[in-house]
């Protein structure tokens, strides 16, 4: 089977999967990208011992899964004081836990192995929790005094699934865009030393692809919302995106791997599918936060 199969395949299975997910949000939208950013969180783990370190997995990884759902739960169910304390608790809890495991085990690079544990929570876990946040904005803006997010407020909850899939669609348009822009027209190395394929000329059909794309995306499925939010996915998407990826390509570049994990056929690994998320749905809920504020 060639690659170019697989990859449909995974494709024909995948997509759907994660549309049907993200429509039916709540519950089953949290565990899925719970398991998502479980499985990058493991990758990223296997990752680092190419480099000698050891993460504290098992804390580590308990605590990347609790991140998700107790955010999402405290969203839904209560206070917005618990809902900071909860995620507070659960973040103070891993470099206690890093370093008391530390001490008891005896093990050669410390200074390492307690930096590992840390990162994979700040560089996967918590950007994961922005996903869940956007999917369930109503519920961040409930947090707010009353009357400040007004502009959202006539939004649906499917209004939020849709905003979502456009993000990740942007984000997917600027990965095709720029890597057969590159194809065509690729003659100026981006950033040879993290990633010799990719070039100037690609990143900017990317970023090109991602704004033109959320846009006339954006059109068609929220209509009703403003031409500018679009725009500004796609300038998030077209640049973030492609930060995301020369980062993790970077990271697997002195790890001296080709691939996160094989977890899917013709795509690689969990980490490989989701770096540009890590990096784009943080900002862009960060955005979304402020320009609902003054709007």
């Amino acid at each position: 089977m060639s690659e170019l199969v697989k990859r449909i395949s995974v494709a024909l299975v995948g997509i759907p999967l994660f549309i049907g997910m993200l429509y039916m949000g709540e519950w089953w939208f949290t565990a899925f990208v719970t398991l998502i950013s479980l499985g990058a969180l493991i990758e990223y783990y296997n990752m680092e011992k190419h480099k000698d370190a050891q993460a504290v997995k098992r804390p580590s990884i308990a605590i990347g899964a609790l991140l998700p759902i107790s955010f999402y739960y405290s969203l839904v169910n209560i206070s917005a004081t618990a809902s900071f304390a909860i995620v507070i608790a659960l973040l103070f809890a891993i470099p206690a836990l890093s370093l008391i495991f530390e001490i008891f085990s005896g093990r050669k690079n410390s200074v390492l192995n307690f930096s590992a544990s840390l990162s994979g929570i700040f560089y996967i876990s918590l950007p994961m929790v922005s996903m869940i946040m956007l999917r369930n904005f109503n519920g961040v803006t409930s947090i707010f005094p009353e009357g400040t997010y007004s502009y959202f407020a006539s939004w649906a909850y499917s209004d939020f699934a849709w905003l979502v899939l456009l993000v990740l669609s942007a984000i997917w348009i600027c990965d095709s865009a720029a890597y057969f822009g590159g194809m065509a027209m690729g003659k100026h190395k981006l950033f040879e030393r993290v990633s010799p394929k990719k070039t100037w000329e690609g990143a900017l059909w990317g970023f090109v692809g991602a704004v033109a794309g959320s846009y006339f995306l954006g059109e068609a499925i929220l209509p009703e919302h403003p031409s500018f939010l679009t725009i500004i996915i796609g300038i998030v998407a077209g640049v973030f995106g492609q930060i995301g990826d020369l980062g993790e390509s970077l990271l697997k570049r002195d790890a001296g791997i080709k691939d996160s994990s094989n977890f899917f056929p013709g795509h690689g690994g969990f980490l490989d599918r989701f770096d540009s998320v890590l990096f784009v749905f943080p900002i862009l809920t960060a955005a979304l936060i402020l320009f609902g504020y003054f709007l």
